[in-house]
């Protein structure tokens, strides 16, 4: 007979989430995520689909993101070119 000493759990940093449990980690709701999949390759989030489930890596995610960090306060033109209200 053997005496275990001691277990071990280990939690993946890095995990893969679905569309509901990364709407919870990003504020964002299902749809947007959706939307920024459904996006040209060039600018969409990054997902794995398996069997009809849609999973999104989260440091993929964190990366996507950091894309759209902004410093600072924009200006009053800046945020209506981005709105595509001025020119």
């Amino acid at each position: 007979m053997q005496l275990v000493e001691r277990v071990a759990v280990t939690v993946s940093v890095d995990p893969y989430m679905s569309l509901k449990a990364l709407a919870v980690y990003s504020g964002l709701s299902v749809r947007k995520l959706r939307q920024l999949i459904d996006r040209d390759a060039a600018d969409a989030l990054p997902a794995y689909r398996v069997d009809g489930r849609v999973l999104v890596r989260r440091s993929d995610f964190d990366e996507y993101m950091s894309r759209y960090r902004v410093s600072g306060r924009p200006g009053v033109v800046a945020a209506l070119r981005g709105l595509r209200l001025a020119q």
